[in-house]
């Protein structure tokens, strides 16, 4: 991400995991889970206002692509908490134990 990632983050602003876009940046959560209209980050999308319009210095996301993220956000936002839920959600297959680093753990 280039704005709101690990590396660099607009107004505080982390998106690349649950924990920080729920915990939010400067203004506050980003997202309100089952409330679009509450969600800065929804708001952000769909504003006519091209200076304050997300993804910044970018064409607006297609209508049906803004039509998801609502869909999305209504639905309760659901986002794997962490690294290992997301590559299980992407590929269930990865969470097979044949996958897995090798652990001692005895």
């Amino acid at each position: 991400m280039e704005c709101h990632g690990a590396g660099k983050q607009k107004g505080d602003l982390r998106l690349d995991a649950r924990v920080f876009a729920f915990k939010g940046g400067h203004a506050g959560p980003a997202l309100v889970a089952g409330n679009p209209a509450a969600s800065p980050l929804y708001q952000r999308v769909i504003t006519a206002d091209a200076e304050e319009r997300m993804p910044a210095k970018a064409e607006p996301l297609p209508a049906s692509e803004i039509a998801l993220l609502k869909a999305w956000i209504e639905a309760g936002a659901a986002w794997p908490e962490d690294e290992a839920d997301r590559v299980a959600a992407v590929d269930p297959r990865r969470d097979h134990w044949a996958v897995q680093p090798v652990r001692m753990d005895f």
